[in-house]
């Protein structure tokens, strides 16, 4: 074992894990969006390259990592309360170790982890303003040490582990993944996706230090009379019983206090059967040998035991009041709506199962939606492209079919799209040779032209912005050139940043997909439907209470007139709704795409 043995393996076993997502993951709009296909080794893009004297500059602007406002970063309050059960035993147990690692080392080498941990504390202070982010990279420090220090020892795998943990919570104070997001929510995503897996390493990491701080603690063994006795148990008693919940009931909601108490309340009444049984110990015949053994060995080690009881009760305490919340309560609150309609949704929510689409034929409006989802999965194959309702914002119900039934649409959520994708950023080529004259009123570029090189008096004929659009960065320099001789590299520089920003972007791609699929309902020119069919490669259309509410009720009647055939009826299965039997579902219906509508050709024949 060594300590670089477990960072390879840490980062062999990640590449394994992620190997088959990046060999074979297609995206589910491609050939539509080929920009997707992952490029191993990335390409540097010339933009960054071809600009003189700012290669760093753009290299690190064009970066998907970007550092953020500091008024974002976390206040050293905020950090404690929301790391503190897992960091403050843990830096407790840093300070600890510093001793013995220093006998196993030479001679001055912890003087400078001492001092390099200390310039790494003042830089990262002065650097990200708060103390959050400056602990979190001064730690990465001393958990290297010890991770070299003691790698012939057991605990030496945590150790590299931790200095993991520590860099990325550094990460997460001083850097984000610049997506979509912006002001108050700029580096949502980042602590969003990265603090799952730290709270599993730092859960580890608290294991260890109270194992290694407290489970050489001497005590004396006492029974439970001797124990009660005690005033310092009473204390203990009052100090978790009484005065902590005080200070919870002026700070906390009171479902986080109720919660609380019952997790005291569970842990008493663990204490009290664990002291009767030590009671018990001297009477062999009325306790057998495994409790015996149990109880004798907890009554040694309490001071441990509280300590694990203490980190037990505050772990719960979040887990526990969200899921109350969650579930109203763990389904006791009153629900909103008559009171008949109360008992069967408390019935759905209550359902415990891991199958989420389980849940949609409880739901009146869903469960036509489920029978084609299940239908669906049963009789497609994989690879069919399927036309449903898309929606401009995300967390609707757009997308619902495609999802359940694992099958292709062209677009569910724009604005999830405008987040994965970029909304400002340019298209890819494959895109633009497929939407360029599509999208309406791209900008006149000649006006920005003349305004940043003023004495430019030429104007750029539409074709032309065309070509430029449609050019990479190097090629577009050549036109620029061609096209005003006189101008300076400079100022060729400038009038390429004109184009960039007036490049064709995510943003207008996508809307034009979401018009594609709300023409594709709406429209009645049987024509254009069948090009845009054709070119999206659709196979099935459903249409369900979502789509006829969203396009209207008369889509099955053009279709059925254009010659597409209904291979599924939700309606053909007898089904009553169980909340209301007078209300009748709208039923959701498959239909297949006829042939002529996936090979059209521009000119063709209506026959």
């Amino acid at each position: 074992y060594s300590a670089g043995g477990v960072y390879a393996c840490v980062g062999i076993t990640a590449l394994l894990f992620t190997l088959p997502f990046r060999l074979w993951f297609s995206s589910p709009l491609q050939p539509e969006l080929e920009m997707l296909a992952e490029t191993i080794p990335p390409i540097l893009s010339q933009e960054i390259t071809s600009t003189p004297g700012q290669f760093w500059s753009n290299f690190w602007k064009s970066s998907p990592v970007n550092p953020f406002d500091g008024a974002l970063r976390t206040e050293l309050r905020d950090f404690v309360m929301h790391w503190g059960l897992f960091v403050i035993p843990v830096l407790l147990f840093i300070l600890a170790r510093f001793p013995k690692a220093a006998r196993l080392s030479e001679k001055g080498v912890p003087f400078m982890i001492a001092m390099l941990t200390i310039g790494v504390l003042g830089f990262g202070r002065n650097y990200l303003v708060h103390w959050a982010g400056a602990i979190c990279l001064a730690m990465v420090v001393p958990c290297l040490y010890y991770a070299m220090s003691f790698r012939r020892r057991a605990e030496g795998a945590i150790w590299a582990f931790l200095s993991i943990g520590f860099f990325w919570m550094w990460f997460v104070e001083a850097l984000n993944f610049d997506d979509d997001y912006s002001g108050h929510y700029e580096r949502y995503n980042t602590p969003f996706k990265i603090f799952y897996p730290i709270w599993a390493i730092f859960a580890g990491g608290l294991v260890v230090a109270i194992r290694e701080g407290f489970g050489r603690f001497k005590v004396r063994d006492r029974d439970a009379a001797t124990l009660l006795r005690e005033p310092s148990t009473w204390v203990f008693v009052a100090v978790i019983g009484i005065v902590f919940p005080a200070i919870l009931a002026s700070r906390v909601p009171e479902n986080f206090l109720n919660v609380y108490l019952v997790i005291v309340w569970i842990t008493t009444i663990a204490v009290v059967v664990t002291l009767t049984l030590g009671a018990m110990k001297r009477a062999p015949e009325n306790v057998t040998s495994p409790a015996r053994e149990l109880t004798n060995a907890v009554m040694a080690r309490w001071p441990v035991m509280v300590v694990v009881a203490f980190v037990l009760m505050v772990g719960m305490l979040y887990p526990l009041a969200a899921t109350a919340t969650r579930t109203r309560e763990f389904h006791t609150h009153p629900w909103v709506g008559a009171g008949e309609a109360r008992f069967p949704n408390r019935q759905i929510h209550a359902r415990r199962t891991l199958d989420a689409l389980d849940h949609l034929q409880h739901y009146e409006n869903y469960l036509q939606d489920y029978k084609a989802i299940t239908w669906l999965e049963a009789n497609t194959r994989p690879g069919m492209r399927v036309l449903e309702h898309a929606g401009e914002n995300a967390y609707s119900h757009a997308g619902r079919i495609s999802t359940g039934a694992g099958l292709i649409s062209i677009i569910s959520w724009k604005h999830h799209q405008h987040q994965w994708r970029g909304r400002a950023k340019a298209a890819p080529q494959t895109l633009k040779v497929r939407y360029i004259d599509d999208i309406p009123n791209l900008p006149d570029m000649t006006p920005h032209f003349r305004r940043a090189v003023p004495g430019i008096e030429v104007d750029v004929p539409a074709e032309v912005q065309r070509d430029l659009r449609m050019a990479d960065p190097g090629e577009r320099l050549e036109i620029l050139r061609v096209l005003f001789p006189t101008a300076t590299l400079d100022e060729l520089h400038l009038l390429r940043r004109q184009v960039q920003l007036r490049d064709v972007t995510m943003n207008q791609v996508m809307s034009l997909m979401l018009n594609h699929v709300i023409a594709m309902y709406n429209n009645t020119d049987r024509d254009t439907v069948r090009e845009l069919m054709t070119r999206y490669q659709i196979d099935l259309v459903v249409v369900g209470k979502l789509e006829r509410d969203a396009h209207g009720q008369d889509i099955e009647e053009r279709l059925e007139q254009w010659g597409f055939t209904k291979i599924f009826d939700s309606a053909d299965e007898e089904h009553r709704n169980p909340f209301d039997p007078a209300m009748i579902n709208q039923p959701t219906r498959i239909y297949e795409v006829p042939g002529e509508f996936r090979n059209f050709q521009t000119g063709g024949s209506d026959d």
